[in-house]
């Protein structure tokens, strides 16, 4: 059995943590990283179907005080609606590191999406992200929509290579890159988290 909160508890004492944000889509390997920096020792948030729902429609009303309460509580955040509100989180905390995960191809990651969506069921967050109730038979918006955040969010932090990380984890991103982005200079001794995962 391995010790991983002594790992942590060393992590947290020898390195300041910075608040942390998880900015790609969904279905990206987003529960993947949050259990990652869960490891690290960073407090998480995560998708929480009483937190994480609501807090989409408040980012839908422009409501972002619910955003800025949160992060009071927590060090790290991922998954929607995080990925929405990144220009924000960057202003109220300078400092912070942003980790855009992404899929190899725009295609795998739909058809992922649209899996995890007809599994769940349907949700007004999705029309409100994505434009449809029905990701479905709204292919090429979906695609669009994921095409384009990740442009959006590479043009936001051009020159800013110290904030910004890109994880692929189908390429095997993992460890040796997410600490070295968050200036640790050891690895946990146990494998990076697959998370989430579909057939």
């Amino acid at each position: 059995m391995k010790l991983t909160h002594k790992l942590n508890w060393k992590i947290k004492m020898e390195y300041p943590q910075h608040k942390v944000f998880c900015i790609g889509l969904n279905k990206t390997g987003t529960t993947s990283l949050g259990d990652a920096l869960k490891i690290l020792g960073y407090r998480r948030l995560g998708w929480q179907d009483q937190v994480s729902a609501p807090l989409t429609l408040r980012w839908h009303e422009g409501k972002l005080d619910y955003f800025r309460k949160l992060t009071f509580k927590y060090d790290a955040f991922e998954d929607i609606p995080w990925c929405l509100v990144y220009k924000e989180m960057k202003a109220m905390y300078p400092n912070a590191k942003f980790i855009l995960t992404e899929r190899e191809d725009p295609e795998k990651w739909y058809d992922s999406l649209v899996r995890h969506v007809e599994k769940r069921g349907g949700w007004v967050g999705h029309y409100l992200i994505y434009g449809a109730y029905d990701l479905r038979a709204n292919k090429d918006q979906c695609i669009d929509k994921y095409v384009r955040h990740n442009d959006e969010v590479r043009e936001f932090f051009s020159g800013q290579p110290d904030q910004l990380l890109e994880l692929n984890f189908e390429k095997g991103h993992g460890w040796k890159e997410l600490c070295k982005f968050l200036g640790m200079s050891s690895l946990p001794d146990e494998d990076f988290p697959h998370s989430n995962k579909g057939k």
